[in-house]
Order: structure tokens, then C-alpha cells, then sequence
């Protein structure tokens, strides 16, 4: 399955990137993908972040779908 990574605010600047694209990704879940990217990013594993699931925030046991987009967004503040 095809799956689209967004990175947001210094998240981006830490991975360099605003976008990755794995495609044909093996995994099913959104924490299988989280460890893949940290395998492949692993400066990341040196920041908070929250992960989207095609605009709504998940947990690591959510399951992938065909062409998933995946916003990593930095810890923000809201009121």
C-alpha cells in the first residue's frame, strides 16, 4: 500500500523533508509505520510528535488502509 508522510513545523526541519512517500509499504498499522520511519529518520526519535491518520489523530495501533496520508505534527498549544 501507498502511503503519504506530511512532516509539520520542526519536525520538518528535523527530518529534512516535508514529504516521504513509501510505496507499497508492508506494514498494517500506523505503528509499524512510525517504527520504519524512525528506523529511517531516527533524529526524530529526539522530539514529541503526534500522529494523523488522514486528517484525525491516531494511536499506534490504527490500521492502514490504501492510500493513507500521514501528518507528523509537532507538539502544539491551543485555547
Amino acid at each position: 500500500m501507498n502511503v503519504r508522510i506530511k512532516f509539520f513545523g520542526m519536525i520538518a526541519e528535523a527530518a529534512e523533508k516535508e514529504l516521504l512517500i513509501f510505496e507499497d509499504f508492508p506494514g498494517e498499522t500506523l505503528g509499524e509505520l512510525e517504527n520504519t520511519l524512525l528506523e529511517r529518520l531516527p533524529q526524530l526519535k529526539r522530539y514529541s510528535y503526534s500522529l494523523a491518520l488522514n486528517k484525525k489523530l491516531s494511536d499506534s495501533k490504527t490500521k492502514l488502509e490504501a492510500d493513507n496520508e500521514v501528518a507528523v505534527l509537532p507538539p502544539f498549544a491551543g485555547g
